[in-house]
């Protein structure tokens, strides 16, 4: 392993006594802080983390925290020493088991270490200059109730106890007697503790509760390592909105050259940085943005760390100049056998080590690059465009993850044409600048796939496309043209003015498959 453990008997420093429940955790730091100052800042400083491997026949582990990940650029080595010294003591937490170790209750915490279990830890430098977890203490988990979410503002919500994580959803199971007198109570959640994963009301969570210092200045209880136990969303629901900051492997790794930065004594090498923008759904995660050389393989190795199944990569032919976005790239879709849970594990943490021949790199999702920026979800298919009347009859398919829609036409002229958008009230062409910028006001409804459109030009031949917007205010790339149609111009002569046209047409039950959750065609 990349890490000896200490010699026997040999520790790295005195123990000075557990450390306190209530002491708050780190400020993050940014990547640029060189190891010395780091170390300088994290003396005496009690993180939180979970342990990410544990091998019970050797009894060494590895603890993943994203604040020690950003300080040390690696997880925390958990020596056997240490974990032998976790079994000792008491899980921490404001409902102590010491209040209840009088009445002869045992402690849930006592049982042997397992991957999973979270922990307030210090760090020190072990002897090759690695970061080691001591004076560890794992941390008592409850089960709460999302109350109010947290909101992407910024604003706090809030999580009600509802028990220990043994006492499942219709579970008869009795909390733990230390857990029973905080049944009710109400829990401060923030935002930071979410990650990139949007909670919502009613979610049930998992989490450690640590008393720290509220707005008002007086002892508050807060909800730490927040992790998503059951949720009522399912298929194409969104979870989460963020941007990945993957690094890549270097020229060399690509090329299949072993080399040890460890040994060679120059530490890990710059990796480099590619940024996809994410959004993940409860049963998969899609990927936009992706250069041409990126594929399966190299997003595998990642993804399957964290619990994903199966990648596919489909790359855009789209001409840029006519979306008017250089950056679209390709998408991929990876799927999660572990459903929303598995999902969710990912978002909450903002920093996942990357460890490959020999280098340790950081891969982080950071919040989404801003709604409307570029075109960051898969097209639909190509609408269908038909005559009614006196009217055009746009159709398309479907998708679930839509909040809106927004039709375009074009007249093909001489000149090629210009994009417009159909106003949503009036079924009509606007004049208004089309989607180089903010998506207009009104979005035709989710459940709409038929949009009629009048006041159109006789005799002039027009096609459309279709995009559609997320609720977390993302757009799709704009799919691919319909066939050309135009009006007979003496249709119209023989309609009469006709009444305003509600646009969505109940079309929905001619189309073959209007409500699936993600095109399954590659993205054109």
């Amino acid at each position: 392993f990349w890490l000896k453990r200490p010699p026997r008997g040999r520790r790295l420093r005195p123990r000075v006594g557990p450390p306190r429940a209530g002491r708050s955790m780190c400020p993050p730091q940014d990547m640029s802080t060189d190891q010395a100052s780091g170390d300088e800042s994290a003396e005496g400083v009690s993180f939180y983390g979970v342990i990410k491997s544990y091998n019970e026949r050797r009894g060494f582990g590895f603890v993943a925290c994203e604040e020690t990940a950003r300080r040390f650029g690696r997880d925390v080595y958990l020596s056997k020493e240490e974990a032998l010294e976790l079994v000792r003591f008491p899980a921490l937490g404001p409902f102590s088991a010491a209040s209840s170790a009088s009445a002869g209750a045992e402690d849930p915490a006592a049982a042997p270490i397992r991957e999973g279990n979270f922990l307030q830890f210090q760090v020190q430098r072990s002897v090759e200059g690695f970061p080691q977890a001591v004076n560890a203490r794992r941390l008592r988990r409850l089960r709460g109730r999302v109350a109010r979410p947290a909101g992407p503002d910024g604003s706090d919500g809030s999580v009600v106890v509802l028990g220990d994580p043994s006492t499942g959803r219709g579970s008869a199971h009795h909390p733990h007697p230390s857990v029973a007198g905080c049944i009710g109570a109400e829990v401060k959640l923030r935002h930071a503790e979410c990650g990139q994963l949007r909670l919502a009301e009613d979610d049930e969570v998992a989490f450690c509760c640590i008393a720290a210092e509220g707005d008002d200045g007086r002892e508050a209880s807060e909800a730490r390592l927040v992790e998503l136990l059951w949720t009522p969303r399912s298929g194409a629901d969104l979870l989460g909105c963020f941007t990945l900051e993957l690094p890549r492997a270097s020229p060399q790794d690509a090329a299949g050259e072993s080399h040890d930065s460890q040994a060679d004594g120059k530490g890990d090498e710059p990796a480099r940085v590619v940024s996809l923008d994410g959004h993940a759904l409860a049963d998969r995660v899609v990927l936009s943005g992706l250069p041409a050389d990126l594929r399966e393989p190299e997003l595998t190795r990642f993804f399957l760390k964290l619990g994903g199944s199966q990648v596919q990569v489909a790359h855009s032919f789209a001409d840029a100049a006519d979306t008017g976005d250089s950056s679209i790239g390709g998408f991929a879709c990876i799927t999660f056998s572990g459903g929303p849970l598995d999902i969710a594990r990912m978002l909450v943490r903002a920093a996942h080590t990357i460890s490959e021949q020999g280098s340790t790199h950081l891969a982080k999702l950071v919040p989404c690059r801003g709604a409307g920026r570029s075109a960051s979800l898969p097209a639909l298919p190509a609408p269908a465009l038909s005559t009614e009347g006196s009217a055009l009859l746009v159709q398309w398919s479907q998708v679930a993850l839509a909040a809106g829609y927004i039709v375009e036409l074009r007249a093909l002229t001489d000149g090629g044409g210009a994009w417009a958008v159909v106003d949503p009230t009036s079924g009509r062409l606007s004049t208004s600048p089309n989607l180089g910028g903010q998506p207009p006001a009104g979005l035709l409804g989710p459940k709409c796939s038929a949009c009629k459109v009048t006041g159109l030009q006789a005799g002039a031949a027009y096609e459309a496309r279709i995009t559609y917007v997320a609720s977390c205010g993302c757009r799709s790339q704009a799919s691919c043209e319909s066939a050309r149609r135009s009006l007979d111009p003496e249709t119209l002569l023989r309609s009469a003015t006709p009444p305003p046209a509600a646009p969505c047409a109940a079309a929905a039950q001619r189309l073959p498959d209007a409500s699936r959750a993600w095109p399954q065609e590659s993205p054109s």
